[in-house]
């Protein structure tokens, strides 16, 4: 088992640009692991952005 980044920063202060955030796992009273979200990639960081109409012919 390994936990890191563990104390005063937690998913709501995460410093998304500098890495991808992890899977989250939830451990049941029972011992029993839930994955409770899953961990991000390159398409998940950037499926929410869009290219306005008027910029799209443009060569950056």
């Amino acid at each position: 088992m390994v936990i890191n980044r563990i104390g005063a920063y937690n998913m709501t202060q995460w410093l998304q640009f500098i890495t991808y955030r992890p899977r989250v796992v939830m451990i049941s009273t029972e011992g029993v692991p839930h994955v409770i979200r899953e961990n991000e990639n390159y398409e998940t960081m950037n499926m929410l952005e869009r290219l306005p109409e008027h910029l799209e012919d443009l060569k950056f």
